[in-house]
């Protein structure tokens, strides 16, 4: 964990870890894919998608390093939500971590 005296060193290992990704490609993707649900809204670089028959809701985040996806339920029909070929999910909660095209695949 950095201090507060370190986080311009902290930002210069990020900045080399990461490969900065198009966020408005991301962006206009995801859109497309979404426009015509019902349950989903666009606001700045948030996608939310909300479901109340099926008590689903889902935000996506696009950033300049990453996608960030938090739902309550787990899909296998995520890539109707985000169009990439591979993930690498983070399940912060149960400290799981795994490809995610491997569990579209069960």
């Amino acid at each position: 964990m950095l201090d507060k005296a370190n986080i311009g060193y902290g930002k210069e290992m990020l900045d080399d870890l990461i490969v900065p990704i198009d966020k408005l490609k991301y962006n206009r993707l995801i859109y497309d894919l979404n426009k015509d649900n019902d349950f989903y809204m666009k606001v700045g670089d948030n996608h939310k998608i909300v479901n109340k028959y099926r008590k689903e809701e889902t935000n996506i985040w696009v950033r300049n390093s990453h996608i960030l996806l938090k739902t309550n339920i787990i899909n296998k029909n995520i890539r109707k939500f985000l169009p990439l070929n591979e993930l690498f999910a983070c399940d912060f909660e149960n400290k799981d971590y795994f490809w995610l095209e491997e569990l579209v695949r069960l």
